[in-house]
């Protein structure tokens, strides 16, 4: 008699983008806290108003995920309903936070720039790829993106190792003057 087997492959997928969803969540926050050191209020209001966006749209996520049918295969389509929920977000709220404090030029260290343009860029990546997947059934369009992404976090990485230092972590005060 054949024994039955949880299929490794489903618990993986059920569990596998937890971390991912932790640390990209986590992004946001630790870019708020070092940009947004000397402005306690801002930091506090901010803090708050992302929090707040975030419980929002993942309950929006989780709500749109009840159209779905029911089984197996459902489980999965919602653990990729959410994946899609927190990616747009991240890469909505680091849009919106990296732009404003490079717009209203807020003094941040060399090192948080690099690294806040190189992940809002891979976000804004990945939200075009989740764009294409609730758009496009079956295009050739939504193939090359996770290929994009995998060539833009390597160059990502090779910069960052080539150009973070130490002198990277003082904020440059003198980059915004003028």
């Amino acid at each position: 008699m054949a024994q039955s087997h949880p299929p490794r492959l489903y618990t993986s997928c059920l569990i596998s983008p937890v971390p991912d969803w932790i640390c990209s969540v986590g992004v946001i926050y630790a870019f708020l806290s070092v940009a947004l050191c000397n402005f306690e209020g801002l930091l506090r209001a901010f803090r708050r108003a992302w929090t707040l966006a975030l419980a929002a749209g993942l309950a929006s996520a989780a709500w749109l995920t009840q159209d779905l049918p029911d089984g197996r295969g459902s489980v999965i389509s919602d653990v990729f309903a959410l994946n899609r929920g927190i990616v747009m977000l991240v890469g909505i709220g680091l849009i919106f936070f990296v732009g404003l404090v490079f717009h209203h030029r807020i003094p941040i260290p060399q090192n948080l720039a690099r690294l806040s343009i190189g992940t809002t860029i891979l976000f804004g990546v990945r939200m075009l790829g989740e764009g294409c997947l609730l758009f496009a059934q079956a295009n050739e369009t939504v193939l090359w993106i996770p290929r994009v992404e995998t060539v833009l976090w390597i160059g990502c990485l090779a910069y960052w190792t080539l150009f973070l230092s130490r002198r990277g972590e003082i904020a440059s005060k003198a980059r915004f003057a003028g």
